[in-house]
């Protein structure tokens, strides 16, 4: 079992969050974002964060070890100033 909550720039991890006697807590650097998280969901196949950020845009971060796509690389992807 883990739970995902953020923390200023970082999606942190608690594993066994239900047994105070075996519960940890980790902050994997690939979820450090760089920029505060206020909200974000992972992708089915967990390749990809999406995340909104204190700008109020949403943004995608690739996690996995393959190319980066250049859709998902940690920047803006919305909404479109103006």
């Amino acid at each position: 079992q883990k739970l995902y909550f953020s923390e200023d720039n970082l999606i942190r991890t608690l594993t066994n969050p239900t047994d105070p006697s075996l519960v940890t807590l980790a902050s994997p650097a690939a979820l450090n974002m760089g920029r505060p998280v206020y909200n974000f969901v992972f992708s089915p196949d967990n390749k990809r964060v999406y995340y909104i950020s204190n700008d109020g845009h949403l943004y995608c971060k690739w996690l996995d070890a393959a190319a980066t796509p250049t859709n998902c690389n940690n920047t803006d992807l919305g909404p479109p100033s103006g």
